[in-house]
């Protein structure tokens, strides 16, 4: 039972991150103004490489989800949220846009495999 819970919770979650980022790329070519903010679970198993992500904000073209983008490992609960423009914090807008994080904060770790836009991942066929 420990197996399969783990393996459908990263499945769950790959998915789950991944539609919201193509959901928020397609508004975000629109015109539409949104973000992304990660977010852990917020208890006690939340895993010290994945606490510093919680509460970054970034645009849904931000290089920051080419390296953190939910799972970071397995049975990951780390999960993408949607952000109005409206909700963002001021000092965190300029010129209208999201302020580009670009890179993850120190101490935000993934295992081995995890972390990438699975969107922007290229399969190769033999």
């Amino acid at each position: 039972p420990g197996y399969a819970k783990t393996v459908v919770r990263t499945n769950a979650t790959t998915a789950y991150a991944t539609g919201r980022l193509r959901e928020a790329t397609v508004m975000e070519r629109e015109g539409v103004p949104v973000g992304l903010a990660y977010e852990t679970a917020k208890d006690v198993d939340v895993r010290s490489g994945h606490r510093p992500m919680d509460g970054v904000v970034a645009s849904p073209s931000d290089t920051v989800w080419n390296y953190a983008s939910p799972p970071l490992g397995y049975g990951c609960r780390c999960t993408l949220r949607p952000v109005d423009i409206l909700d963002i914090p001021e000092n965190m807008i300029r010129h209208g846009k999201i302020v580009p994080v670009n890179f993850p904060p120190r101490g935000t770790e993934a295992t081995p495999g995890f972390g990438r836009r699975k969107d922007k991942i290229v399969y190769y066929h033999l």
